[in-house]
């Protein structure tokens, strides 16, 4: 039985609506140079404390802040009530400061000068300097493949610390701080910090700036063909009245960047793939570089009719560049191809960035008919040997196995070497030694020849500990060893230059050998992730083949060991420029046979100063594509008349996602113009065929050249980290599936501070200028099956429908939180009422459950599911969370693969009411979608059917800090109850924006925080003139 307290609360509408908190880091770019001007005569300079705008026009602004005189330490702490921002650098005094957005006009410089009018020196100020925060490993496994469920921040000490605060130096050192311009959506805006307190630890004397005036002046702006973005009910615009101090003053001014505008029939930003609108072209997949050819067969087989084809007309093409072929007739028939008809090209396998290999295991090159086009032929240039002959080249070969994913436990990957990673070869833990194989075909043994290896190493620690790390490499025993000590969490690439004897033709191999740490503990781990060695090696094939370069240009190359001596049967290409090869013709003279092997004399004249490359093999060595599919090309899947709300779905649950669009089209749930499309048609025109997140990206960049500009972006379909469908040897969940369908990419970045990558949908809308703030509102519906689909989208229309008929149960908030831990994450219960339940409205009914007043969770879940029944509008969690589950040792809620969907439906009761909720999940990692075989509980909430579980999951796929979630959630509740904001996405835009410019702003939760859910749904519902209590349980 549990206990019953009820009491009235009364509050405002909104406690209060703050004008800008904090700085977006990112963001921040160098002061200009501080200069004191004369203020203007005819200007009358304010007394009374806070912001004023004395003057403001097209050319600019002149604002005056003034602040209360300080006398003392504890005066500055009151000027923080005043002020609307406080610095959270760690290491730096936690001084007030006034930050604030200003408006720009388009494409205009912006400059500023300050003139301090009346400025203080006050002594004997104790100000603290702000701490870094703390991991806290609670219920760390170190066979996870995450780090940490929490962390907590320490509290600032009560005296200064001299070890962190630089001698005589004054912090901060400008009176003001600019950012780089940003847009959000088609608002341009800069971010103004500035200090009227300035600190020099040492001397414990604050300077303070109590009266200054600050001219703002606006350079080159062009106000002629403005192009505003008004979103649905103009959403993004109304969101920032109170967040930028000149409002009415820029409303005249929106517009998207020129580079972003649709002028006439040409559209800056049209589809990057030029592929036959209307027409049928055929996708082929290739994994690896060299010759292919394409039989007649082949493309009958992919379906295309050849008899009606004229070889004359083919296109060929790949990432939006035409692509030179040779084309071979076999057949007796001129004009048309045959079967036995041959197309030939060079084609090349993923050799692009690490990003790419992340989410890509095929190159894309397309090809179709085209009577009006024109082909590209590959040259053919006679052999022109001559005398500077070369026998040898340099040659750098990789081997990097990959066995185990990884999310790198970092963010710092711009201070690393190499490009981030998720996935490694082999895993060490100390002590050990190790040996790595390596083959290295030919290399030339001359003790006057040197070779370079580079052994590419990662750490498996969380920054929070400072092992320290010394690893051995020796090469073929030995040879070459070399010693490389560090610190910390750290990318490293362990380098040696030895000589080329230390090498032996064929398998050659490294030892690693990693000792244990000094302190703070004694074994540490770290993974392989490649080994490459650059030497000399010698011009010889390898099965008939060889790739090679002549870095001099223009030399003979003299290359050894083929078996083929015919001339019409011998290939070489100079593949300098991969798309459009150049052919080099050998004949007899050119061929030597030295006991039936064959070396061929090949010469090219350098027309270029870069380094050439070539590839020689033979007619039998020539390669076949993976795959060719027949892809009918639409003739457009632009709307004609643009579309508010745009869903992009796989292609089984477009029946599903077409439901939910007629859905929002209807007046009472939106009256939206909406607009499904194809992932598949988004990838092939978008993004060239290859599957990775920039092509959504590139459809809804797009999509603002409109005449309608989208709103709201649902995506319909699951996606995955691992895309690649690679098996994982170790440090993954037992449940890893290597089939685990990408039907949706999701982008996937290396931003989380303690996790490293993370999925993310919040970059598909980083539209607009260099920034984080959503341009649109997104949401994913991360359905596996039909039925999946079927049922998230039945809960979103009988949610809406439960909210506009006013069913009792949604004018209410469940709100559930975990156990206390004080040391890592605080008491949740009272945060849930204090600071979150504190921002709604006194007419809702606030009903908090709490784990810590429950004898065991047995007895907390049942409470909860009990509390489904009646339904809510919104259930807020907030804890700690895994990606399966939420609370603390034990997990309370759990929804790992050994729990059915019944057994999991059965710990609701809300699909007996067909009340589905709305979640706000306060915690870590629940909302992690993307694991292959390892759904989340987001996941598996949304997932239920008969409207068991959620219609929309806010969570995020990241680990972060509590007072984090709570600017987070505090912002969210502000625009449902602080401003007009009735859906689901405009809430959660604004709750980031909100959290971007507060002062526990870190940029990891602007792409951690996802929704599951259709953005477009309305949720903020009920003005109710009743009071209705708050119920602690």
């Amino acid at each position: 039985m549990y206990h019953w307290k009820m009491f009235k609360i009364g509050l405002p509408l909104v406690s209060s609506i703050f004008l800008l908190i904090g700085v977006l880091f990112s963001l921040q770019a160098e002061p200009l140079p501080q200069t004191e001007i004369t203020p203007p005569e005819t200007v009358d300079v304010p007394t009374q404390t806070g912001v004023s705008i004395l003057k403001q026009d097209n050319d600019g602004l002149l604002i005056a802040l003034n602040t209360a005189i300080i006398n003392s330490t504890n005066d500055v702490y009151l000027l923080q009530h005043e002020l609307n921002a406080n610095i959270q650098e760690p290491g730096a005094p936690a001084l007030p400061y006034y930050s604030t957005f200003i408006a720009l006009p388009p494409e205009a410089n912006v400059s500023i000068t300050v003139t301090p009018i009346e400025v203080h020196t006050v002594n004997n100020v104790v100000i603290p300097a702000v701490e870094a925060p703390t991991l806290s490993f609670i219920n760390y496994d170190e066979e996870s493949p995450f780090p940490v469920t929490a962390v907590t921040p320490q509290v600032a000490s009560d005296k200064t610390e001299q070890a962190i605060y630089p001698a005589s130096t004054q912090i901060p050192n400008t009176i003001y701080q600019l950012s780089e311009p940003m847009y959000f959506r088609d608002i341009r805006l800069v971010k103004l910090d500035l200090f009227p307190l300035q600190y020099r630890p040492q001397q414990q004397e604050v300077t303070q700036t109590s009266q200054m005036l600050v001219n703002i002046q606006f350079h080159g702006a062009k106000f002629d063909n403005l192009q505003p973005a008004p979103s649905v009910h103009d959403i993004y615009h109304n969101s920032l009245a109170h967040k930028i101090l000149n409002f009415e003053q820029g409303k005249a001014w929106r517009s998207l960047p020129s580079s972003m505008q649709a002028t006439g029939d040409n559209k800056a930003s049209a589809s990057l793939v030029s592929l036959p609108a209307g027409a049928t072209a055929y996708k082929i997949e290739i994994d690896q570089d060299g010759i292919y050819d394409i039989t007649g067969q082949d493309l009958t087989s992919a379906g295309m009719a050849i008899s009606n084809i004229n070889p004359d007309h083919i296109e060929f093409m790949s990432r939006g560049e035409p692509v030179a072929y040779e084309f071979i007739k076999n057949g007796a028939n001129a004009g048309i191809i045959e079967a036995n008809d041959i197309i030939r090209f060079y084609g090349e396998g993923v050799n692009g960035s690490r990003r790419e290999k992340q989410f890509l295991t095929h190159n894309i090159y397309w090809l179709w008919s085209d009577p009006d086009g024109s082909s590209t032929s590959i040259d053919t240039l006679p052999n022109n040997p001559d005398a500077d002959l070369a026998t040898s080249f340099i040659d750098s070969i990789t081997r990097e196995d990959e066995n185990y994913f990884f999310s790198t436990w970092t963010d710092q990957w711009e201070q690393f070497p190499n490009e981030p990673d998720s996935w490694y070869w082999a895993h060490l833990r100390s002590p050990t030694s190790q040996n790595y194989e390596i083959e290295l075909p030919d290399p030339i043994l001359e003790d006057t020849q040197a070779t370079t290896y580079t052994v590419e190493v990662l750490t498996r620690e969380s920054y929070v500990n400072e092992f320290n790390y010394s690893v051995e490499v020796c090469l073929n025993g030995t040879f070459g060893c070399v010693q490389t000590t560090w610190t910390g969490h750290q990318n490293v690439n362990i380098m040696n230059t030895v000589p080329m004897t230390s090498l032996v033709p064929g398998t050659n191999e490294f030892t690693i050998n990693l000792s244990n740490s000094v302190a703070p503990d004694s074994r540490v781990r770290l993974f392989l992730n490649r080994i490459t060695v650059e030497y000399l090696r010698s011009l010889k094939a390898v099965d008939d083949e060889l790739f090679f370069t002549d870095a001099v240009g223009g030399r003979t190359m003299i290359v050894q060991d083929f078996s083929e001596g015919e001339p019409d049967n011998i290939l070489v290409w100079d593949i300098t420029t991969p798309l459009n090869p150049t052919q080099i013709a050998l004949d007899y003279d050119d061929i030597l046979e030295n006991n039936g092997r064959y070396t061929y004399t090949i010469g090219i004249p350098n027309t270029t100063t870069t380094t050439q490359q070539y590839i020689a093999t033979t007619v039998s060595n020539t390669l076949s594509p993976d795959h060719i599919s027949q892809y009918q090309v639409p003739t457009t899947i632009e709307p004609v008349d643009g579309a508010d709300w745009v869903a992009i779905s796989y292609k089984d649950f477009l029946p599903q996602t077409q439901n939910l669009a007629e859905h929002r089209a209807q007046a009472a749930y939106g009256g939206m113009k909406t607009h499904v499309v194809d992932i598949e048609d988004v990838i092939n025109l978008y993004y060239h065929g290859l599957a990775m997140p920039e092509a959504i990206h590139a459809f809804l960049e797009n999509s603002l050249t409109w005449p309608t500009k989208p709103s709201y972006v649902v995506l319909m379909g699951d996606g995955v980290v691992s895309p690649r469908h690679l098996p994982c040897a170790a440090y993954c969940y037992s449940d890893w599936d290597v089939n685990a369908q990408n039907f949706v990419p999701t982008d996937i970045q290396f931003i989380d501070r303690y996790q490293g990558l993370t999925p993310t949908d919040s970059t598909y809308v980083f539209l607009v200028g260099d920034d984080l703030l959503a341009d649109m509102a997104i949401g994913r519906l991360a359905a596996e099956s039909i039925s999946q689909a079927e049922a998230m989208v039945d809960k979103i229309i009988r949610y809406e429908e439960n909210l506009l008929a006013k069913v009792p149960g949604y004018q209410r908030v469940l709100f559930i939180a975990d156990n206390p831990d004080p040391d890592a994450g605080g008491n949740f219960c009272d945060t849930n009422l204090e600071q979150t339940g504190s921002l709604i409205p006194a007419d809702y009914e606030q009903t908090h459950l709490c784990r810590e007043d429950y004898a065991n969770d047995v007895a907390f879940t049942e409470t909860i599911k009990a509390e489904t029944y009646p339904g809510a509008a919104i259930l807020t969690y907030r804890g700690h969370g895994a990606i399966h589950a939420w609370g603390n040792s034990p997990r309370f809620w759990s929804a790992d693969s050994s729990v059915s969907d019944e057994a999991l439906k059965r710990t609701w009761a809300n699909h007996l009411s067909q009340k589905p909720v709305a979640i706000l999940s306060a915690d870590c990692l629940d909302g992690y979608f993307a694991l292959p075989g390892h759904s989340g509980l987001s996941e598996r909430f949304m997932n239920l059917d008969e409207y068991a579980g959620a219609a929309a999951h806010w969570s995020s796929s990241g680990l972060g800090l509590d007072h984090e979630h709570t600017a987070l959630l505090e912002g969210f509740y502000e625009s449902l109850f602080g401003t007009e904001q009735i859906r689901l996405g405009d809430a959660t835009n604004y709750a980031k924006l909100h959290f971007s410019l507060s002062a526990n702003y870190a940029k990891s939760e602007m792409y951690s925080f996802n929704l599951q859910g259709d953005p477009a749904m309305q949720i903020n519902v009920l003005d109710l003139s009743v009071f209705l209590p708050v119920i602690i349980r």
